[in-house]
This record gives structure tokens, sequence and C-alpha cells, in this order.
């Protein structure tokens, strides 16, 4: 996760540039259409000439998905090719979502933008034990952590989502720490600069916005934003699982550049891959954590773009601020951070907003031009050590296929992605997944899966064989199953979850830390 340290170069090329499109080949892994040629010639070059196995494109013009297209490998062990389909992590274009889940429960009147995060929402929290709180946090604002001016400064202090061992340790906690500990543990410094006084680029604050949406709404933050976004008829999105053996169906596989060294799991502690488990990215959801497909990244971007052609899930109002100009610390000319967007005022109430993401094995791009009515998403398994390297590349690629257009197709594919389509086959055989996150305070999600209707009963037990909670008790459809499991009033220890599904029975343990 980073800074937007590309967009001031690409977007200027995007901008200054005319905005016009020819007609696409073929698609070796996408629907059969009239040829937008200079995507299909430009980015298998930068994928073969980055070591990057895979990327899935999608672009759309007026509200109409005009192209979706797989590139190079999901899997190179199988030869799988990359579907316009298939699911990749978006890393730090999460952002984006959260901030609209935001700004929709400030549009409905359930949150003000200067309500003050410590003080007034998230009273619950405190530093770790003996440890004493900087007074300056209660000053920090649902606004501040928006637009990434709440007092902390990765670069001085470090980003905590990427200091597992270090925060398990000052904690006495299991590894890895659970978001709440994470939290405390941040409470427990003082802040890198006054709130409300610099702009830096801070992954964390965006976790505290996630734990915001939950103290307004009641729900999880999962919860209240898949049910939000599936108004704008998004259901392939889920928040991502560290290790390789939890990814989700039909997601990519995930790389490093060649020669990479393994890292130091944060489970385990042993050798592995640095895409799957050498960081927590459950603890991520909010500011790095969904999973989802281009054409449904593409769906959410046209569903917040004030253009009419699709109908938006946030009112026109409250689009003009989530792109407005800030002021200063965080705007004040030219490029400036929006509400979850950076973000460039073209004039005449048209903007240019995007927002880009890496995670190791990941490099994710999305971007929206009003102007032009143009929306493009690129999402790739790969990055280079250089973080800015191969995404540079990716972009400046992409922002030449876009302005070679000079005449957008008349056709729309977002009905050939429908959720329906997209769905997995049936599963094959029984199976109760492992529960995430975990260690867990105080809720989890227990995942199960179930290859015909079956009368299912799932169940928590402690350490002792009490029954303490029935999670589900009844007939269930075929399929992927997902239930929340709330240990508020339980106290810490080890926990055991059995299903029984037909003659079908597995049981699995989980460890519940306060």
């Amino acid at each position: 996760m980073h800074r937007n340290r590309l967009l001031p170069r690409l977007l200027a090329l995007l901008i200054l540039s005319s905005l016009t499109v020819s007609h696409f080949t073929a698609a070796q892994t996408g629907p059969e259409v009239p040829a937008l040629a200079a995507f299909d010639s430009l980015i298998p070059d930068v994928l073969a000439e980055h070591d990057v196995p895979g990327a899935a494109v999608a672009v759309a013009y007026e509200g109409r998905l005009v192209f979706a297209r797989g590139y190079g490998l999901a899997d190179t062990t199988t030869g799988e090719l990359v579907q316009p389909f298939d699911m990749f992590r978006i890393a730090s274009v999460s952002k984006p979502i959260t901030a609209v889940a935001v700004a929709r429960l400030v549009e409905e009147g359930h949150l003000d933008l200067d309500a003050h995060v410590f003080g007034e929402l998230l009273t619950n929290l405190e530093p770790l034990p003996g440890e004493t709180a900087d007074a300056r946090l209660n000053d920090i604002t649902v606004r501040d952590l928006l637009y990434h001016t709440a007092g902390w400064d990765a670069a001085a202090s470090g980003d905590p989502m990427f200091m597992t061992t270090e925060i398990a340790q000052a904690a006495g906690t299991a590894m890895p720490p659970s978001q709440e500990t994470i939290i405390r543990y941040v409470m427990s410094r003082p802040l890198d600069f006054e709130p409300g006084s610099a702009y830096v680029y801070s992954n964390f604050g965006y976790l505290l916005l996630g734990r915001v949406i939950e103290h307004v709404t009641g729900r999880t933050y999962q919860a209240y934003v898949t049910e939000l976004l599936a108004e704008a008829d998004i259901e392939r999105l889920a928040l991502a699982r560290s290790r390789f053996d939890e990814r989700l169906d039909h997601e990519v596989r995930y790389y490093m550049p060649p020669g990479t060294p393994p890292g130091p799991s944060v489970f385990t502690g042993e050798p592995v891959p640095q895409p799957y488990g050498n960081f927590y990215i459950e603890a991520m959801d909010a500011h790095g954590g969904w999973v989802t497909t281009a054409p449904d990244l593409l769906r959410f971007a046209t569903a917040v773009d004030g253009d009419s052609s699709r109908p938006d899930i946030l009112q026109p109002e409250t689009i003009q601020q989530m792109l407005s100009d800030p002021g200063a610390p965080a705007g004040g000319g030219g490029g400036y951070q929006g509400m979850g967007w950076y973000t460039f005022d073209l004039g005449g109430g048209d903007h240019f907003f995007s927002h880009d993401g890496s995670l190791p094995g990941t490099t994710a791009f999305l971007a929206v031009n009003t102007r032009s009515q143009t929306t493009w998403v690129a999402l790739a398994n790969g990055r280079s050590n250089d973080i800015t390297t191969f995404a540079g590349a990716l972009n400046e690629a992409l922002v030449e296929a876009v302005n070679s257009v000079t005449a957008w197709p008349s056709h729309d594919f977002f009905d050939q992605f429908t959720p329906v389509e997209a769905t997995p086959a049936v599963p094959t055989q029984f199976n109760l997944e492992l529960n995430y996150p975990n260690p867990f305070n105080p809720q989890t999600t227990i995942g199960y899966v179930l290859p015909e209707a079956s009368a299912v009963r799932l169940v928590v037990y402690d350490v002792l064989g009490r029954r303490v909670a029935v999670l589900v008790d009844g007939v269930r459809p075929a399929g992927r199953h997902q239930v929340t499991f709330e240990a508020a009033n339980l106290p810490s220890g080890v926990y055991l979850y059995r299903l029984d599904a037909g003659a079908f029975t597995q049981t699995k343990r989980m460890l519940l830390v306060k």
C-alpha cells in the first residue's frame, strides 16, 4: 500500500491528451467485439517486460462496459489464462470503497464528518495496559481520516498494518494481532503531527474508518459494504484471505518478481511466499482487503461518478462533496486528495479521480474521467520490486491505449458479466473453512461449503464441550455460505466450531483474544 506516487505524471498524460478510441480485436479471454487494438498490443508487452504473469483490464464509456479482457496467466503452474471475471486483490483501491460507504452514512444523517473518532465514536478503545494515550487523539475527526490528515506518518514511525510482530510482542498477544490490538498499540504511541495540520497518506486511518462504519451501523464492515454495493449490482466482492489454501473461487494466484526470497509467516513464522501470509490481509479490510473483478470494480466507479447513464448510489451533492478540493493541507491547487480519491478538477463540474493499489503480488488501478465519460480498471497478479516501476509502465500503456480511441463502440458487456454468470460451479464436496480473522475480537466469519442442499447445524463450543452458540440450524442450499460469530459477551480462550451437514461432520478451533 502506498500513496498515489504515480498519479501526477500519469494523470497529466490522460488529461492533456485527446481522448479517442478505435475498435477491439477478437479477445483471447473476453467477448468477441470490434477491436480496441491498442490494448492488445500494449498490455502483453508490459507484462512480459516486467515478469508479471497476468492482468485483467476493463473499460467503460458512457456507463457501458465496452472492453473486458484477460491477459497472460492466472496460474503459471496450471497454465490457466486470466479471464475477465477472475477475482483479484485490489489493495488500496479498497479505500475509495470505504470512503463511499462513509459518504453514504453522512448523506443519510447517520454520521458527521466532524465527529471526533476517539472522543465520540470509538470510545470503547484504550491504549495497551500501562500506556497513556496522546491527548491529541481526541482531536481527530472522521474528516481527518478521509483526507489523510489525522496525525500518523508511516515514514516517521512505521506503518502499523505491517508491524505485526512488533505489535504482538508489545501487546503480549498471539500472532497475528487483531485489528483492535493494532489500534490499541497505535493509541499507545504519540502522534507524528497535529491532527489537521499536514497531509500524509495513512493505511491505518482507513482501518479506523472501517471501525467507525461498524460503530455507526451496528454491523460488520463487510456486511454493510456488501449490501451497499449490491445496489450497484456488485456481488463478486469479498474480503481477502492471507493463506494460499484459503483463496477464493476464481481468484488468481499472486506472484513476486523472480528471485524474491520468501518471508516469515505472520501465523507460524515459517518461510512463505510473500503474498501468502507474510502480511495479515484480514486486518486490512477497510484500507486494502477487498477482492473483486475488473468489471465489478467498473460497476462501483460508474455508480459514484455522477453520470446519469447508470444509477448512482450517492446523491449528486454528495458526489460533488466527495470530489471537491478540501483546501490545505490535503488540497489547495493542482491535484488534491478528495474523499478517498486523488482528484483533479477539470472545470465545468468535471473531475478526473482515481486510486492505485499495491501489495506483494498485487497491482491495481482505477480511474474515472467525467469529462470524457471514460472509466478504466487494471488488476494484475504481480508487481516489481520497485513498486512504481511496473505500475507506472502499466498505467502509461493504458493511458496510451485510451488516448488512441477515435470512436467508442455502442455495445454494453455488463450483462455478460452478471453475478449469475460469474458464480462458480456447484462445489463437489463438503467443507468447513477456517474462520477469519483468527485470533479475533469480538467477531469472526465462518464459511462452509455444501455440494448439495443439506440439513445444516453449525455450533460453537468452549474447550469443556459446553455449547455457547448455535449459528445455523436448518436446511441450506448447495454452495458456499458464511456466518458471523459474535463473541462480545464471551471470555478470551479457545473455542471449537462444528459443522454437521447430512452425514458430514467437521470441527475446527478458533481463538478469542480480548
